[in-house]
């Protein structure tokens, strides 16, 4: 039910239940959108770029004439790396492109599009074990076109080096780094200083020793994943997702990593080095596996924000279904640091082995904030023993079984209840979600709520559920629009 009324020109509205809250949250989702409409048909008005569009599904060099109309993924690449659709050198000899371009100079927010008879296709490349060298700043598929690039199992996909990169609407697959020198990055190789963003995009199906999907190194390396996938990647030792080390940051915004395997240690990520950031926002971490900490593990002063976001069903052979976090008997400074806010872990299992789902060492600091920690096979963590390391959490929290005594993980949370999950399944939003049993203690529990659950559904202020869902109980709370400048949220 909705009630307005109007005074000195702002709307007051009230809403309890669902059917009103599901109302208002699609008229600011709509607003939202328009702003962003308005934004971008601005921005393809006055902005200009360099866009040669690729025609084939292979990367030979072709013997053609120039600007003929056929062009590969190769020739398109070695144009904005040389910033011509000229002739060029290669390999020693001249060969003549035939992409056609247009637009502004090259270095000019240069684009690589696909023809309308590639969409849904597969463009196969195949390149020395390093992959493709990316060098100059560039932008693949702005038009969001279906399509698959395949390194067709013979090379790493792509090295960056020093530039910026966008990925839109692809999938990246067939990456293969095992022969790449370190053997590292199934898919990319971020190197340092470089940027490199996937929107609506999956990798998949790529191998590597180590960090089977992609590999992040160095200071000012960022990667993001925005409404993305890291799923079905392998490493044969470490990090069946992805490593990133050395002062890299890693952001992963309404993604899915699942089904990423590593022989060893860590199925989902692996970080490690001062200065390494890895922040996950509203998305979900499921079936991962490692013989060794099936999700993750952070290390020597590396941290890890999880906000608004399900790490579920993950399964570790040995050690630490969940993670571990720290090195054991070393003292990092500074300490390696994770926090975990309105975020649902639960149901991560181990297959022999007496060990928690989540592991602290070392000094490591863990701050956990309106959280479900559950379901894990033996205890759910574990602070190990003689460390300095710490477990902090509010008094909201749930820790269902922490492993009790001098090594206890129990802090100030809610220890040894059911937290009624349902299973994992699609409940809205672009991820899987655990929504809440009826009569869950974590209903109307919460403190320090954010501002919306990881579907994007909104929070009230005070008494928010536990954990990465929201349930529909009775809204306590109004939204007050002021026009030109948002809203703002009330308590009743």
């Amino acid at each position: 039910m909705r009630n307005s009324s109007k005074n000195l020109g702002v709307s007051r509205v009230v809403f309890t239940g669902r059917k009103s809250r599901k109302w208002i949250n699609t008229q600011i989702k709509f607003r939202v959108l328009i702003a962003i409409l308005i934004t971008v048909g601005i921005c393809s008005q006055t902005s200009q770029a360099r866009t040669i569009v690729v025609t084939e599904t292979d990367d030979a060099l072709l013997a053609n004439s120039a600007n003929d109309g056929r062009c590969t993924l190769r020739e398109a690449i070695n144009s904005i790396r040389q910033g011509t659709d000229q002739p060029m050198e290669n390999g020693g000899g001249p060969f003549v492109t035939g992409c056609n371009t247009f637009g502004a100079p090259f270095g000019t927010n240069d684009r690589i599009e696909f023809s309308d008879s590639l969409d849904g296709q597969t463009v196969s490349y195949r390149v020395g074990p390093n992959g493709f060298g990316l060098t100059a700043d560039m932008e693949f598929n702005r038009e969001a076109r279906d399509i698959t690039l395949d390194a067709n199992g013979i090379s790493r996909g792509f090295v960056v080096f020093g530039a910026e990169v966008i990925f839109n609407n692809v999938t990246l697959t067939g990456g293969d780094a095992r022969n790449a020198p370190g053997a590292t990055g199934g898919s990319l190789f971020v190197e340092q200083g470089s940027t490199v963003t996937l929107n609506n995009s999956t990798i998949t199906g790529n191998t590597a020793e180590f960090a089977g999907g992609f590999f992040a190194r160095g200071a000012g390396t960022l990667v993001r994943l925005n409404n993305s996938e890291l799923t079905s990647n392998v490493a044969e030792g470490t990090a069946g997702g992805f490593t990133a080390n050395g002062g890299a940051r890693v952001e992963v915004l309404n993604s899915t990593i699942s089904s990423n395997t590593a022989a060893n240690l860590s199925g989902a990520f692996f970080a490690v080095g001062s200065g390494t950031q890895i922040q996950i926002e509203s998305s979900t971490l499921s079936a991962n596996s490692a013989n060794d900490t099936a999700v993750f593990t952070v290390r020597d002063s590396a941290s890890l924000t999880i906000e608004n976001s399900t790490i579920s069903g993950n399964q570790a052979t040995t050690f630490n279904a969940i993670g571990f976090i720290g090195t054991s008997g070393i003292i990092d400074s500074p300490p390696t640091s994770v926090t975990v806010r309105s975020s649902t872990i639960f149901n991560n299992t181990t297959t022999s082995g007496n060990f928690a789902g989540l592991g602290i060492s070392g000094n490591s600091l863990v701050n956990f904030q309106n959280s479900i920690l559950a379901g894990s096979t033996f205890s759910d963590c574990f602070v190990a023993s003689g460390s300095g390391a710490s477990l902090v959490s509010d008094a909201s929290s749930i820790i269902q079984n922490p492993n009790t005594g001098t090594n206890s993980c129990a802090s100030n949370a809610r220890t040894g209840i059911d937290p009624n999950l349902e299973p994992l399944g699609d409940n809205g939003g672009p991820t899987m979600t655990h929504a809440l049993g009826s009569g869950s203690p974590a209903l109307s529990s919460g403190r320090s709520c954010l501002a919306t659950d990881q579907r994007g559904e909104l929070r009230p202020p005070n008494g928010c559920d536990v954990g990465s869902f929201e349930g529909e109980d009775e809204a306590s709370f109004f939204i007050m629009p002021i026009p030109g400048r948002g809203a703002v949220i009330f308590p009743l």
